[in-house]
């Protein structure tokens, strides 16, 4: 049973992380640091045992606090864009492996589960960006500013949660 709830925690945190990773690449890792870096997350003693350093929570909190900074000009390819895509998968893959690593589950399945739900999450959060900005004329600054939002809502609710 407890085997069980360990595989299903991991499964969450991959795909909600992923997820988070789909919308903002940095945000996902960073709030993973974070958390690690507060609390024991289990990463220890694995792979990602780094994450839990005070210095890789503030590393990765400015370089995502810079995407979410940067998402807003005109400047940034669309994260569709192969290399972004790439780089969304990749964090996803990372925190993927990461939270499975914590929860002693198989790692490469956990990369494999947070770079889908990353890529999954990247076209849906562009096409809704995309509606959002041509069709109900809401800005891209203030469409970007409610993803801020969401990512980092979500992501403290995500790994803050007990489990049930």
């Amino acid at each position: 049973m407890r085997q069980n709830t360990a595989q299903v925690r991991a499964f969450k945190r991959a795909i909600g992380l992923g997820t988070i990773a789909g919308l903002r690449s940095l945000s996902a890792p960073a709030l993973l640091s974070a958390a690690a870096n507060k609390e024991d997350f289990g990463l220890e003693g694995t792979p990602f045992a780094w994450m839990e350093l005070p210095q890789a929570a503030l590393g990765l909190r400015v370089l995502a606090v810079g995407e979410m900074i940067a998402d807003k000009t005109p400047k940034i390819p669309a994260r569709t864009s192969p290399i972004a895509l790439i780089g969304r998968a990749g964090t996803g893959a990372l925190v993927g492996a990461a939270v499975f690593a914590a929860d002693d589950q198989p790692l490469a399945l956990g990369a494999v589960v947070g770079a889908m739900a990353a890529v999954v999450a990247t076209f849906a959060a562009y096409k809704l960006r995309t509606q959002a900005t041509d069709k109900w004329h809401v800005p891209n600054v203030v469409a970007g500013l409610i993803e801020d939002s969401i990512v980092a809502a979500s992501g403290k609710t995500l790994l803050l949660a007990t489990d049930e």
